[in-house]
């Protein structure tokens, strides 16, 4: 059983680093293009940033897979760095050194320090805080990351020193950060509810319920009873209801919102969409997911706002297409050589 949940779960990658990918080509940036895509085309990628809550409820299923095989903390956390650490810096490197002929990219152009948060996994505004002094993410994907690797610290901190086994503790501190959050919206601003609430956001606690419902999947799916997927189903509720409040409503959010459990949860009751999910397109877009992450949003922008201004008048549907290619390959050279570096560095 073990094999088919990975692949399955290397296809619900594929779909949502679609999404995501999509998304920054041809619906958020458009305030900076210099062309216009054509209203249907954003609104049919209009909520593919949806795909980031897909990442997360995968990464909750797989880090709770990689807590119960980690002997220790130590072991966990130098096995989380090494997936994460030789793509963020090789990714990072390249963004930095494109923003020398890239006049105009999502963030602007990315500075030598700016590579602080891509080394540390810190988020910019706890460098600041820290450090005291101006620096900023190289690309606006990476702010995923940042939340992803404070879910990492807090689950391996309940798992191993606090032994809660379940992560019971994740639930409970969710619990207080949506008391301490309705409490903050009632106007009824006390002092230590305002602490909790201001402590658990820097925390991230916002998307946990994605990363919960993954928790809660893996354990049904592994000899847990049927309370399990029924608390991932009100853990994915959850999620959507917040991230439907995020945006102004409309009914293409309610069917991007419906989606994301729908994707994810399809697999674990059916045969045939563990197949789809397994085809070999979705499977290697999988296998990319992460390092296309880090490099698409500000390399396909700005590449495509600099062909539009040397080459205006094409359709604008176009501008992104070569760009997503060469991502795509780029990406997967980065995907191919993470292995060899991980081999270095582990003195292999």
């Amino acid at each position: 059983m073990s094999a088919p949940r990975i692949q399955y779960l290397d296809g619900l990658r594929g779909v949502a680093i679609l999404m995501v990918v999509l998304f920054h080509a041809y619906a958020r940036w458009a305030a900076i293009e210099p062309f216009h895509q054509a209203p249907s085309v954003r609104q049919l990628f209009a909520h593919g940033w949806l795909g980031v809550e897909l990442f997360f409820a995968i990464s909750g299923y797989v880090i709770y897979l990689s807590l119960t095989r980690s002997p220790s903390l130590p072991s966990f956390a130098f096995s989380r760095w090494l997936r994460l650490a030789p793509a963020m810096l090789v990714a990072s490197l390249v963004i930095l050194l494109a923003a020398n002929w890239l006049g105009d990219t999502p963030l602007g152009q990315g500075r030598a320090i700016d590579l602080l948060p891509s080394l540390t996994f810190l988020d910019p505004l706890t460098l600041r805080r820290l450090l005291g002094i101006e620096v900023h993410s190289l690309s606006g994907a990476f702010w995923s990351l940042y939340v992803e690797v404070k879910f990492y610290a807090l689950a391996a901190l309940l798992y191993f020193p606090c032994r809660d086994r379940s992560l019971k503790g994740l639930v409970v501190l969710y619990v207080v950060y949506g008391i301490t959050t309705l409490l903050h919206l009632a106007g009824l601003h006390h002092r230590l509810p305002e602490l909790a609430r201001s402590l658990l956001t820097e925390l991230g606690l916002e998307y946990y319920p994605w990363f919960i419902a993954g928790i809660f999947t893996y354990r049904y799916l592994h000899g847990g009873a049927g309370k399990h997927l029924g608390l991932t189903l009100v853990a994915m509720a959850v999620g959507g209801l917040v991230a439907g409040f995020q945006k102004p409503f409309t009914p293409g959010l309610a069917v991007g919102i419906a989606l994301v459990p729908l994707l994810f949860l399809a697999p674990v009751f059916s045969a045939r969409a563990r197949q789809w999910l397994a085809a070999r397109w979705l499977a290697w877009l999988g296998f990319v997911s992460y390092p296309l992450y880090l490099l698409h949003e500000n390399l396909v922008t700005g590449h495509a706002i600099l062909l539009a201004e040397r080459f205006p008048g094409w359709p604008a549907v176009l501008y992104p297409v070569p760009f997503l290619i060469l991502v795509a390959l780029l990406a997967h050279g980065v995907a191919v050589l993470e292995p060899r570096l991980r081999a270095v560095i582990r003195g292999n």
